[in-house]
């Protein structure tokens, strides 16, 4: 069987940039997905109270799993790294687009080895990526508070002409690739509403529309 798993974090975000990248990877390549698992959860939660962890039970020697890239499996490379081990080791296959990795279970030789070794610098370099674009957010806080300046969103005025026009191509970016409001709200110092309102304004935030697991 070949599974296309497809994660955001709420229901206000898309499903279709990602089912989009599958097909379009699958087409490429003459696979045909058989079934579609889909849920809209945040990455922190633990992966045996998701319908990933039904996947992972479900999944047997020669199965494949797909996604368009390996952050969609969880945000802590721990909870990633745990998780593609035993399905390696199960003889499930996994293939993750955006990194263009084809993890194919072996029996250990180097083509094996290496594919394992890139799970793992790409798992950390996710989070890192994470921590680094929080850490960066916090200074520019700072230099702002230290020049007098205002950050934020000023009350009643326009988001385009507020602080946060800056940061809005990362927040695009982020948001598409399933972080929530909330996780960006902890990494941008704006508040929910203000995030909402500006992804709106820009189009990025659509009707949720969704996938359903067979």
């Amino acid at each position: 069987m070949i599974y296309g798993y497809l994660r955001v974090s709420t229901e206000a975000q898309d499903l279709e940039s990602q089912k989009i990248g599958i097909d379009s990877y699958c087409e490429k390549n003459n696979i045909v997905i058989d079934q579609w698992v889909t849920e809209k959860v945040s990455g922190m939660k633990e992966v045996k109270s998701r319908r990933l962890g039904t996947l992972q039970a479900k999944l047997r020697k020669g199965d494949t799993l797909i996604a368009a890239e390996i952050s969609r499996l969880g945000r802590s490379s721990l909870m990633i790294l745990s998780l593609v081990e035993k399905l390696f080791k199960r003889g499930v296959t996994m293939i993750f687009i955006k990194q263009g990795l084809n993890l194919e279970a072996g029996d250990g030789n180097l083509q094996s080895m290496m594919a394992k070794m890139f799970v793992c610098f790409s798992a950390l370099y996710a989070e890192m990526e994470r921590e680094l674009m929080k850490g960066r957010v916090k200074e520019g806080i700072e230099r702002r508070k230290r020049q007098g300046l205002p950050f934020g969103r000023p009350g009643g005025k326009p988001w385009l002409g507020s602080p946060m026009k800056p940061y809005l191509p990362e927040m695009k970016r982020l948001y598409s690739e399933g972080r929530s409001l909330s996780e960006l709200a902890k990494i941008f110092p704006f508040t929910v509403s203000g995030i909402s309102r500006a992804l709106r304004s820009a189009g990025i935030i659509t009707r949720p529309r969704g996938y359903h697991a067979a």
